[in-house]
């Protein structure tokens, strides 16, 4: 089964040139370190990202970009826990979506809230990256989350997605 995370989203300018999308993915492992066959030094979790750029975008709705995770991946490393999307045009931050699956990395973001003043949630992948326990925990894997454009699924409905340069 492949793992197939899309947005999408509409343009106000005329023209939008620069922009670029960082897709974040965590998956846990926790089911498959169980088993006798997995080295017991496998990391529980595992982090992907993939960033993609994107210029020409004309105004509109309906404007799709997509990330594809592979099969083995999924097998290999687990199911997805926390999914995030940080897009940007230029220098700016123009849209985040920050995904928690099961409530997993709700836990300890709620924790991280409490000890905050400002009660503010960080992005869970800003949290990861900052805290140096997780990190023991976690392996990066950026090979494996992949442009919609590399995979078998270019080819169906092409004219509905962006490419990305």
């Amino acid at each position: 089964m492949w793992g197939v995370f899309e947005y999408s989203f509409e343009t106000r300018a005329s023209w939008t040139d620069n922009m670029t999308a960082t897709f974040h993915l965590m998956l846990d492992a926790e089911e498959i370190i169980k088993r006798k066959d997995v080295p017991e030094d496998t990391p529980r979790f595992s982090y992907m990202t993939l960033t993609l750029r994107y210029s020409d975008i004309q105004k509109g709705k309906d404007h799709k970009i997509c990330a594809v995770l592979q099969p083995m991946a999924l097998e290999r490393f687990g199911k997805p826990i926390g999914i995030g999307l940080e897009v940007t045009v230029g220098d700016t931050v123009v849209y985040t979506d920050d995904k928690n699956i099961d409530g997993v990395l709700v836990l300890a973001l709620q924790k991280l809230a409490q000890a905050n003043p400002s009660g503010k949630l960080p992005k869970w992948w800003d949290y990861i990256n900052a805290n140096a326990m997780i990190q023991s925990k976690m392996s990066r894997r950026n090979d494996y989350l992949v442009d919609r454009a590399k995979t078998p699924f270019a080819v169906v409905a092409i004219d509905d997605y962006l490419i990305s340069k």
